[in-house]
């Protein structure tokens, strides 16, 4: 079974790959517009989203924000970045988008300091190792008075060792929403402000997940991926039932960098 097409088709219905609201997503662009419309603030020129995904994140900062922007996109799905660049020219900002498919390993490190003027990486710290390198390549990359948004899981309370060996973690690679809300603090990054995905949030992300592999399956009976698809959505499924959903939290993090 080819994950990254799992990862895609459970995806389907999701415009963000995350639990994080779109109500909480605008929010955080909200915020960034409004720094940047203080008649002291440089335009907003220059944006990276580093496991992009479909790159709404992007387009939707596209759209609000006009020339001189342009933005990078980078991810390792071509599932993904199909999609992505679909809902960039159906919304007349594939001009100004870029997207490479490729690990974001192999190209974050090589990209030159103070860059960018948004920074963002969300869910996906582990595509730069942890959220501590991420946090470190972002705090190089972005400019002076430019923003980082940071999208990171954190354990609500102590995780269940049934719950870790179920899908291969373990315990410290998550900490806590305080322990991410200080994430910033070795940068020279000030936290402008944070959330976190309700159990309402999260519930209509697994419960989507989960609905799109088994209508999949039902429309494709005959894939050859398909028996291996339904056993993995059911199984973390379940295991989000029993114990994800009082033991992961997922938060939002908006940070500036001093100047």
């Amino acid at each position: 079974m080819d994950r990254a097409r799992f990862s895609a088709l459970a995806h389907t219905s999701h415009s963000y790959c995350n639990p994080i609201s779109s109500e909480s997503i605008e929010h955080a662009l909200d915020l960034i517009a409004a720094a940047h419309s203080l008649p002291s603030a440089p335009p907003l020129a220059s944006a990276l989203d580093i496991a992009c995904g479909k790159a709404e994140l992007l387009i939707r900062l596209l759209e609000r924000f006009p020339a001189p922007l342009r933005s990078l996109g980078l991810d390792n799905s071509h599932f993904m970045l199909d999609e992505a660049r679909a809902r960039a020219k159906a919304r007349n900002v594939a001009d100004r988008l870029n997207l490479r498919l490729t690990d974001a390993e192999h190209v974050v490190p090589l990209l030159p300091g103070a860059s960018f003027d948004f920074v963002s990486c969300i869910g996906s710290s582990h595509a730069l190792h942890d959220k501590h390198r991420a946090m470190e390549q972002m705090a190089r990359l972005v400019t002076t008075r430019g923003h980082i948004l940071l999208g990171e899981g954190y354990w609500k309370k102590k995780p269940d060792p049934a719950y870790l060996a179920a899908f291969g973690a373990t315990e410290d690679e998550m900490e806590t929403h305080a322990a991410n809300q200080q994430l910033g603090d070795a940068h020279d990054l000030k936290l402008i402000w944070s959330t976190i995905a309700s159990e309402a949030d999260w519930d209509a992300y697994e419960n989507a997940y989960a609905a799109n592999i088994e209508r999949f399956a039902a429309e494709n009976p005959t894939d050859p991926d398909t028996p291996a698809m339904l056993e993995r959505s059911r199984n973390w499924h379940g295991l989000y039932k029993q114990y994800g959903r009082t033991t992961m939290g997922f938060g939002l993090y908006l940070f500036q960098k001093a100047g």
